[in-house]
């Protein structure tokens, strides 16, 4: 009966739309399987060797555990992101993020004394639309970029595990190529799932 459901919920998965379809979904797997797992063992093992495998995977379980929640943040880590800003940043050293999908979520942690703008536009947390970063042009991009960027010696750049620049002439490596042309980093630190960048301007 376990191996059943099984298969009917891999078909369903199988058949279901690619974008409908997370990691998290494959929790319902996950019972199952372990029903099905020690129903082979009983079927397999003697009884009084049954607690190899539960040992095994009880640290198999606790390893990924550990490494799965070792950063203690969510995607972004915004609030290490807000706080190493606040902590090194001057006046008139605008926050630049890329892709602007993440501008919601620093400005709930970032209390600085720099204004924030999200590139290449605006973003509208009550706009309930999806964000993709494919979708914007060079010429777009570039625009904002310049105009944004114009009168300003130093800024800081935040980009989010979204941005890709080594996948040819995207959006990122758009955006990655204009900031390495005007500038050079001052500050650039790795956070869990974001980078975040003090630029200065180059002479």
């Amino acid at each position: 009966m376990t191996a059943v459901v099984n298969l009917f919920l891999f078909a369903a998965l199988h058949l279901t739309a690619e974008s409908l379809v997370d990691m998290r979904h494959t929790a319902n797997f996950f019972p199952l399987l372990m029903l099905s797992m020690f129903a082979v063992f009983t079927l397999t093992m003697r009884r009084k060797l049954l607690f190899i495998p539960v040992l095994i995977l009880a640290v198999f379980h606790t390893s990924t555990l550990f490494l799965t929640y070792a950063p203690l943040a969510k995607p972004g880590d915004w609030v290490r992101v807000a706080s190493y800003i606040e902590a090194w940043e001057q006046p008139g050293q605008p926050i630049m993020l890329y892709p602007a999908g993440s501008f919601p979520s620093i400005t709930i942690h970032y209390h600085g004394i720099n204004s924030l703008a999200a590139l290449p536009r605006g973003y509208d947390i009550k706009i309930q639309e999806p964000y993709n970063p494919a979708d914007e042009t060079e010429s777009l991009l570039i625009e904002s970029l310049t105009k944004q960027t114009t009168n300003h010696q130093r800024l800081w750049l935040v980009t989010t595990w979204e941005c890709t620049p080594d996948d040819g002439r995207t959006p990122c490596r758009i955006a990655e190529d204009f900031f390495n042309q005007h500038y050079e980093a001052e500050r650039d630190i790795n956070l869990f799932r974001s980078r975040v960048r003090l630029f200065r301007r180059r002479i």
